[in-house]
């Protein structure tokens, strides 16, 4: 199966959760969402922000990805890890993370999203800010390639990705990204 076709199956069931309130929302991160805002980006994952409302629980969440076909297993971090809880599913063995929404900011980012059309679907994309700002969080030589390559878009509203960087104590990475290379 293709990473296209997994995520248009992986939409379609994330809609479906949404319209029966198992979820509130998802957005589409990682390389594809990088992709879709115009870099295109080799990945052989797809990687989703999900929103769970009360009194939904993760393992409702679980319980409908698993009754359409999608084995899962949930992994948890520590407190402070950076992503605390990660709901890892696959379809037609491609490999689909769905890290859970725990944070404020991380709400705010999936309210935000933008419907992109992806190939044959129309799926819900982080802002190219959120996605900036997810990336320096990630902080990773990858992360920050797509990071500067994103930056370089004409749309980007500098002012809020600069209150966002603050917010998620990124400011200087960002300051940094945003140097002319000598």
């Amino acid at each position: 199966m293709s990473v296209e076709t997994s995520l248009r199956e992986t939409a379609r069931l994330l809609d479906r959760l949404q319209q029966e309130k198992t979820i509130q929302g998802y957005a589409l991160i990682g390389g594809l969402a990088v992709s879709a805002w115009g870099f295109p980006r080799a990945t052989q994952d797809i990687d989703f922000l999900v929103s769970i409302p009360p009194p939904s629980t993760l393992k409702a969440f679980r319980k409908g990805l698993e009754e359409h076909g999608f084995p899962t297993k949930a992994v948890h971090g520590a407190p402070a890890d950076p992503v605390p809880c990660v709901v890892r599913a696959s379809r037609g063995g491609i490999p689909i993370d769905m890290l859970v929404v725990t944070r404020k900011w991380e709400e705010e980012a999936v309210q935000a999203a933008v419907s992109v059309q992806l190939g044959e679907a129309r799926i819900p994309v982080v802002t190219p800010e959120y996605l900036i700002a997810m990336k320096l969080k990630a902080g990773g030589p990858r992360d920050l390639l797509d990071a500067r390559e994103l930056l370089s878009m004409s749309e980007v509203d500098m002012e809020s990705l600069r209150d966002l960087a603050r917010r998620l104590r990124v400011d200087r990475r960002l300051d940094r990204l945003r140097r002319p290379k000598l």
